[in-house]
This record gives C-alpha cells, sequence and structure tokens, in this order.
C-alpha cells in the first residue's frame, strides 16, 4: 500500500530530485500549502506532501506555449 503523505526524504526519492529542488518549489508556490503539502503540527514544523496531489503536479500538461518552445529546440538541436 502507497503511503498517502511523504516526507520531504520520500517526495525526493519519488520523484527523483533534491532536497534544494523541493524547497525552491514551496518558496516559489509551486507546492502550494493545503493543496501540495500540509504542516499538521503548525508552521515551522515538518512537510507532509500529499501523494495524490503530487500526481497530478506530475502529470500536469505543458502549455502549447512550452511545447513549441521545445520543438524549437529540438530542431535548433537537430540542425547544429
Amino acid at each position: 500500500m502507497n503511503k498517502a503523505y511523504l516526507s520531504i526524504t520520500s517526495l525526493c526519492e519519488y520523484i527523483d530530485c533534491s532536497h534544494t529542488y523541493v524547497k525552491d518549489r514551496i518558496r516559489d508556490k509551486t507546492f502550494q500549502l493545503g493543496v501540495h503539502y500540509v504542516q499538521p503540527d503548525g508552521p515551522n514544523t515538518k512537510y507532509k506532501f500529499i501523494r495524490s496531489e503530487i500526481d497530478k503536479w506530475m502529470q500536469r500538461d505543458v502549455s502549447s506555449e512550452s511545447k513549441s518552445l521545445a520543438q524549437i529546440m529540438v530542431e535548433k538541436l537537430i540542425a547544429s
């Protein structure tokens, strides 16, 4: 059975990233309190990430503008 909540260390293993990456996503509000994570023991306590919301975030659709930019970059790489 998969855990419903992940610690920051478990999250880093789950999405294959560093602690710094996760903390940056919290700072820039990509991960939102009450949506992607909670702090059940109050402010300045450990984060508990909501696995189902992290899954949704990972499966989000990339905007068409980003896809177009990526396509242009691939074409430039192929051409060089």
